[in-house]
C-alpha cells in the first residue's frame, strides 16, 4: 500500500497517501496544471484489469461529470492506462465528518446544521436528475479549509431509469448504513438516501452508530429493518427530544413516511435545535 509515493503518473506526481479502500488508494499529488495539490484516486494494481472495479470507476466517472454543483466535489480529470483507473479531484483539506466524529471534540448541533445546509441542495440537484448515492456516510462528507461541506463517492450510485420504480434493486452500498429497502432489494428512491443520512446524522451527534450493539452483520441488518432508532437522549442527555422526532421521521422504515427530499430534513433540523446551539 502507498508505492505509488513518489511516482509520476500522467503528469501527476504522487506525494502522499492519503487513505486506502477495498479496490482503490488515494493520494495527494501535484500536477503543473492546476494551482494547489489535488486528489488521484486509483484502482489498486491488482484490480487494473479487474472489469468490475474498471465499471464501477467510469460509471462513478460519468455520474461526476454530469453533477455539476458546488457541493459536490468536482471531478477534475479522469483516464484509463494499464496501471489502472483514475479519477482526479478538488482536495478537501477540512477532511471527512468521519474525523470530525473520532476528534474528542463534540461537533456542535449548528455546525450539523450548517453541514446539512450545505449538501442538502446537493442532494435534491441529484435526486431531481435522478441518481442516488446510496453510499452516504461520514467518510463521504468532506469539508473544505472553511468548513464547507460536499457530497464525495458516487462510486455505487443508482442512476434511475423510467421503469426503475418497479423492479428491485440489489444491496449495495456500507452495511452499517444501509436503508430498509435496499436490505430488501426494493427500488431505491431518494428516501434511501435520506434514511442513510439520518443514520449519519445520529452518529455524528452522538459518536456512537445506533445499532453499535449489534454483533454480526445479520443482526445490524436486522435493526435497520426492524428497530427504530434509540433516543439521542440514551448516549447525550442535553439533546432536545425534537431532534429526535427530526430523525425518526427520516429513519422511517417505510419510505414513504420520511421526508420528500433532503432539504425538507435539513429545515426541520435547523428549527428542532435550540437557538443557543
Amino acid at each position: 500500500m502507498g508505492d505509488r509515493v513518489g511516482q509520476t503518473i500522467n503528469g501527476y506526481t504522487f506525494k502522499r497517501l492519503l487513505g486506502s479502500g477495498g479496490q482503490s488508494e488515494v493520494y495527494l499529488a501535484h500536477h503543473d496544471k492546476y494551482e494547489n495539490d489535488i486528489v488521484v484516486r486509483g484502482t489498486l494494481p491488482e484490480f487494473a484489469q479487474d472489469s468490475e472495479a474498471v465499471k464501477r470507476f467510469q460509471i462513478e466517472a460519468t455520474i461526476f461529470f454530469r453533477l455539476k454543483h458546488p457541493n459536490i466535489v468536482p471531478l477534475l480529470d479522469y483516464w484509463r492506462d494499464e496501471e489502472g483507473t483514475w479519477l482526479v479531484q478538488e482536495y478537501m483539506p477540512g477532511g471527512s465528518l468521519r474525523d470530525k466524529i473520532e476528534s474528542k471534540d463534540d461537533m456542535p448541533l449548528a455546525k450539523i446544521a450548517d453541514m446539512l445546509d450545505d449538501i442538502s441542495p446537493a442532494f435534491d440537484f441529484t435526486h431531481q436528475r435522478n441518481v442516488i448515492h446510496r453510499d452516504i456516510k461520514p467518510d463521504n462528507i468532506l469539508f473544505d479549509d472553511n468548513g464547507t461541506a460536499y457530497i464525495h463517492d458516487f462510486g455505487v450510485a443508482k442512476r434511475l431509469k423510467s421503469d426503475s420504480i418497479t423492479r428491485a434493486d440489489v444491496m449495495i452500498g456500507s452495511p452499517a448504513y444501509f436503508s430498509p429497502e435496499q436490505i430488501q432489494k426494493h427500488p431505491v428512491t431518494a428516501q434511501t438516501d435520506i434514511y442513510i443520512m439520518g443514520v449519519t446524522l445520529f452518529e455524528t451527534i452522538t459518536k456512537v452508530h445506533p445499532y453499535a450493539d449489534s454483533h454480526t452483520k445479520m443482526q445490524l441488518i436486522l435493526k435497520h429493518l426492524q428497530t427504530p432508532l434509540p433516543s439521542l437522549s440514551r448516549h447525550k442527555s442535553d439533546i432536545p427530544s425534537d431532534i429526535d422526532d427530526v430523525l425518526k421521521i427520516a429513519t422511517a422504515k417505510n419510505p414513504q413516511e420520511r421526508y420528500t427530499k433532503m432539504t425538507d430534513l435539513a429545515k426541520a433540523f435547523r428549527k428542532a435545535i435550540p437557538i443557543t446551539s
